[in-house]
């Protein structure tokens, strides 16, 4: 009866033992994450660590091309790197809303040079806007109506004034004309009220753009009745 009992208890055991879940062996894992625009969040164990990037999802045959040269810009090779930044500036203006998806790269280089390459295809976008004013008119028109600056009748803060200005003095630079590179006629809507604050802000921006090198030609226009 006792060796009976005694066989029953080593089935028993062995049974257990086999039941058991290797805890050593595998961790569990989060399941990665996609993002509605296609991209898949990394995946991360218990401990913290971070799983390498699974591809993104691109639903076309430019986000396809981005996310290729994206890639890219965090290869071990330089030159790759280069290649990859000229070949997206190369692409244009299209790829912006691409690119602002993928402004949260893993890697430090690859966020570096996809704000680059923004700011670039930005500044080509201004240059091919006003290229004929800067290189055949050589005149640009702001007008200042308490409390709006207008460029060329586009409503704009004095910080993107003088950011576009200052990318046209590049691009007339790069094109060799000579200073002062372009005219920059300021108009100036007379009003009735808060006439001090008018004009200290007129000489403000008429100011700007002299510290910048350019020309300023003041124009005097009456408030519309």
């Amino acid at each position: 009866m006792k060796k009976l009992f005694t066989v029953i208890l080593v089935i028993v055991l062995i049974a257990g033992c086999q039941s058991v879940p290797d805890s050593t062996n595998k961790m569990p894992q989060t399941k990665p994450e996609i993002k509605p625009s296609g991209e898949i969040i990394p995946s991360t164990t218990e401990t913290g660590e971070r799983k390498s990037p699974e591809p993104t999802r691109p639903t076309t045959p430019e986000e396809a091309k981005v996310a290729e040269l994206v890639n890219h810009l965090a290869d071990e090779d330089w030159e790759k790197r280069e290649a990859a930044t000229d070949e997206l500036i190369k692409m244009g203006n299209s790829i912006i809303p691409i690119l602002e998806k993928m402004k949260e790269h893993p890697d430090p280089e690859a966020r570096v040079r996809i704000k680059i390459v923004i700011e670039r295809l930005n500044e080509l976008n201004l240059i091919e806007k006003y290229k004929e004013k800067v290189l055949k008119d050589k005149l640009i028109v702001v007008s200042l109506t308490e409390p709006t600056i207008q460029l060329e009748g586009k409503v704009v803060t004095e910080i993107e004034l003088k950011q576009t200005l200052e990318t046209l003095i590049k691009y007339a630079q790069e094109n060799k004309i000579p200073a002062p590179y372009f005219t920059v006629v300021v108009e100036r809507t007379a009003v009735e009220r808060n006439q001090v604050r008018d004009i200290r802000d007129f000489i403000q921006l008429a100011n700007l753009i002299q510290n910048l090198g350019l020309k300023v030609v003041i124009k005097q226009k009456s408030k519309p009745r």
